[in-house]
Order: C-alpha cells, then structure tokens, then sequence
C-alpha cells in the first residue's frame, strides 16, 4: 500500500488544495559599496541559506548577483572590505508574477563579505580595457557574497564570565543569553529579544557555577553541558529570528509535548514531484509534503557494538565526601553509592556492551547520556519542494510518515538541519524563484526505548 492510497490521503489533497503558500516571492538586492554609493545589480541569482542546528549558531546564508565586469572592476572589488547589501523579499500571485499587494515587503540590509576575490581588471588589452563602460560590454559575472546579520556580527565576539550562586543552569544560560546578547548595538529590529529554551534535565540548584572569563557568548551552552551538564541527550543552541534557541538535539520524545511540531510525509518522488502546495501551518502544528529525494539511515546497532550501549561512571563528589565506611576497623566500599551505571536500550543478543567513558569519575553523567542517545537512532534526510523554511523552528519536535511495503510507519524525532536553496526560475525578465530545502531529522522508531 502507498501512502497516498492510505487514510493519510485526505490530509494531503487538504494541503495540495488549501490555497496560496508563502512559496512565491522575488528577490531583489541593492549593494552598498561607499557612502551613499549604491549598486543595483543585474538580477539576483540565488540566495541560499544554510540552517545546521546541530553544529552552528546562526544562519550561514549567501547570495549570487549578475554583475557586469566593468562594475565589478571599479566598484565591488576596490570597496570588497566595506561591502554591505540590502536584500528584499518580495511576495508574489501565485500563478503570475504581479506584486502579492496583500503581503509586505520583507528586507534587511547586511555586512557582506565577497566570496570570490580573484584578479578585478583584465590587464595588457590596452587603455580602453580601463573604462568601465567597455569592461560593462565584455563580461557579465556571477559574484558571490556571504552576507551577515548586523547583530550576530557583534554577538559572536561577546565574552562572558564570573561566578554565579545558588543558581539553576537553565537559570543562568537564559539570564546571560538575553542580557549579554542584548548589548549589541543595533536597533530593535536587529536585536536579539529573548531566549526559547526547552525544559532542562539538570534542575539542581548549584551552590555556585564558575564560567572563566573570555568563553565567548556563544559558547557557552556547549561550555555548560560539558561542565555541568543542561539535557541529557545533547546541547542544541541556534539563534533565529531574534530568539536564541536552546533544546536536546536526540530527544525524540518530545512532539507530544512541544509548542510547536512538524509532520513529514513522504510522498512517491514518481507522483508528487514539483507541485505547487507543499506545506501547510494549523496553529502551531506544521505539516510538509516531502516530495524529492528521501534516505532514511540508521547506524545504531553498529555504533553500540563499537562504541557501546551503556556506560558506568564513578561519582566525583563521592571520593571527596567519602566513598568508604568504616566501622570495628572494617572499611567498606559501597559500589552502588558510588557508581553511576546504566543502559540506554538492551542488545537483541542480550550481551550489552556497557564500557567507561574517557572521563571515569565525574559528577556530569548529562553529558554521557547525550553520547548514548546519540547513538541510539537514525539520520533522515528528504528534500521538500517549493519550501518555506521561514515556519521551521531549530531542534522542532518532528513525526515522519512513509508507507513501508503494506504498512505506514512513523518515527520521531528533531530536526537537525534545513538548508535552503532559492534560485532564479525561468528567462532573464522571470521574477520568480524556485526553492527547495533539504531537511535532516535525528529520528528514532521506538520512543519508549
């Protein structure tokens, strides 16, 4: 049976039929090459926007323009240390493509870094080769930029440290993040407003919390799960649309429970490839039609075999406090009072392999039960077509959909990665731009386990 012959088949012609997306827009960029200097390209090429949740901190995004040679030569290349473009997002009909007059006009305007910095004027061609106008007439380039948030362009040299008591880790990291974070100089609709954090696994009140001075603001959540330890199945931390966002990059138990979830469904390449509709947001529930090239991996009973399916840790404070009793000059030694000893999902065979980790002794097993989560699941990766990546959240609460043979299987888990590629469709005076972001999903079948 196919997913579109099974009772899922109503809920995708509800999307493929529901109306208008957010999918049909135009790009337009300005570049901004002195003071009061202004260039307007030929036409924007691409822009692609490269989301990893579980790697980065923020958005790595870039733009493709249509400059001719002489331009390029006289204006971007001598001014390429002080470069700032203004990019604007323009809503269009979605069968045509007049202005969408009922949306706004998004824009932005950022520091631009030239990608692409080879020789700018052709030499030996005489005099005239030095003209702008000539060089204009001789080629037409693609120029690459990579392009940055005014805010984050500050952020991401903030440090932070001192000494913090009686404080809850989840406290701290949102108390630094929002007040740190707000110290740049933009205006209000640069700056960061607020952090979104998933409810923590460490909720003890630490007697106090040492960061060392010079860890930079955006390392600090990874600083703190390392040390302390915040969730016990890995530290998420991605900043997106003025809210820092923190959540368990493997917990994939949390869709029953999230603000905020996507649904994937994935659809037969062969029957669904390159329609119009793709997605469609309920409230806070959003729901996608993958319909591009799909790979569902998983490695977990090879990663257990090698690297384990449990770990034991020895306690820090244990040896400190005392990790003996004795009594009528007899010492005993308490392994169950001092060891830290667990299995994240039992081996078919029965023989678990449960080794200890690099750090024996320590009182931070978040950061052990992260490495153990992270082995036990997969890696999904599906391409949706004519995408609007704008709804996505970093680390959403995730259920896939697929028919397997005669069944439909589900599987959750949080969304890792959404790189987007848009790119200009259609002849020279097409406004309209084609997108598709390739989606990765840490997913796990039983979340029981």
């Amino acid at each position: 049976m196919e997913i579109i012959d099974s009772p899922l088949k109503n809920e995708i012609d509800w999307i493929t039929s529901n109306g208008p997306t957010g999918t049909n827009y135009s790009w337009e960029a300005v570049v901004h090459y002195g003071e009061d200097q202004l260039l307007i390209p030929l036409k924007v090429v691409s822009v692609n926007n490269k989301r990893d949740y579980s790697q980065s901190f923020t958005d790595e995004m870039t733009v493709t323009l249509l400059i001719p040679l002489g331009k390029y030569a006289r204006q971007i290349y001598p001014n390429r240390t002080k470069l700032q473009i203004t990019l604007t997002k323009i809503p269009l009909g979605e069968l045509a493509d007049e202005e969408d007059t009922s949306n706004a006009h998004s824009s932005e305007r950022y520091t631009a870094i030239l990608i692409d910095q080879g020789p700018a004027i052709a030499e030996g061609q005489g005099t005239e080769s030095n003209d702008e106008f000539v060089l204009d007439l001789t080629d037409l380039l693609d120029v690459h930029f990579q392009l940055l948030n005014k805010a984050l362009e500050q952020v991401r040299l903030i440090g932070v440290g001192g000494t913090f008591r009686k404080v809850k880790v989840g406290d701290l990291l949102e108390t630094a993040l929002t007040n740190e974070s707000q110290k740049a100089d933009v205006d209000e609709q640069r700056a960061i407003v607020g952090v979104d954090i998933s409810p923590v696994s460490n909720k003890d009140i630490k007697e106090q919390i040492v960061v060392t001075h010079g860890i930079k603001l955006v390392d600090l959540p990874d600083y703190l799960q390392k040390k302390i330890g915040v969730y016990n199945a890995g530290m998420g931390s991605y900043v997106q649309n003025k809210f820092w966002h923190l959540f368990p990059l493997y917990d994939v138990s949390r869709y029953n429970d999230s603000d905020y979830t996507l649904t994937l469904i994935v659809l037969p390449k062969r029957k669904y490839s390159n329609i119009e509709r793709t997605y469609l947001s309920e409230g806070t529930a959003t729901t996608v039609l993958v319909t591009g090239q799909t790979l569902m991996k998983d490695d977990s009973g090879s990663q257990y075999m090698n690297q384990g399916n449990g770990a034991r840790l020895t306690s820090a404070s244990s040896l400190i406090e005392g990790s003996s009793v004795t009594k009528d000059n007899k010492t005993k030694y308490g392994r169950a009072n001092n060891n830290s000893e667990f299995i994240t999902d039992q081996m078919s065979s029965g023989n678990n392999h449960v080794p200890i980790p690099p750090q024996r002794i320590s009182d931070n097993p978040f950061t052990v039960f992260s490495n153990l989560n992270a082995r036990n699941g997969g890696m999904f990766r599906g391409v949706w077509q004519n995408s609007d990546p704008s709804i996505l959240l970093p680390g959403m609460a995730t259920r896939i959909l697929y028919a397997d043979n005669d069944d439909i299987k589900e599987a959750f888990g949080v969304l890792h990665s959404a790189n987007t590629i848009s790119h200009h469709h259609g002849d020279f005076h097409n406004r309209r731009f084609q997108n598709q972001t390739i989606l990765e999903v840490f997913y796990r079948f039983d979340v029981n386990k």
